[in-house]
């Protein structure tokens, strides 16, 4: 791993421990199931995580990004040289609110953009 690697996974374990994982295979994590692995990977699951990633590439720059749940990714052979976040079960919820009737739900939840406050969601109670 390079040294601003080393920096990034060292800030990163200090806060969400061996949740960060080194070399992981993105390929079973996308619809094409293609593409090598990331050199980090991390679910976060909670705030207090997304502030310890953004501490981490704002000290050791390091290229990072944010997928769903695999839909509309294709990853190089190579894999990704640098943090790949998916959202993990804390930022899969939905609720609806008792006065106006709207849905609102985490961005790791499926169909987040598509509630409204007539509908809701497909599945929902």
């Amino acid at each position: 791993m390079s040294g601003d690697l080393d920096a990034a996974l060292r800030i990163l374990r200090q806060g969400a421990g061996d949740r960060v994982r080194t070399r992981v295979p993105l390929a079973p994590l996308t619809t094409f199931r293609v593409g090598g692995p990331a050199a980090l990977y991390l679910e976060p699951e909670r705030e207090e995580d997304l502030a310890l990633v953004s501490r981490a590439v704002g000290e050791a720059p390091i290229p990072f990004t944010v997928i769903g749940k695999g839909s509309n990714v294709l990853v190089s052979d190579e894999g990704f040289a640098g943090l790949v976040l998916r959202l993990g079960k804390g930022y899969r919820w939905a609720a609806r609110d008792r006065r106006s009737r709207a849905w609102r739900s985490g961005m790791g939840s499926a169909g987040s953009s598509s509630a409204s406050p007539s509908r809701p969601p497909s599945g929902a109670p």
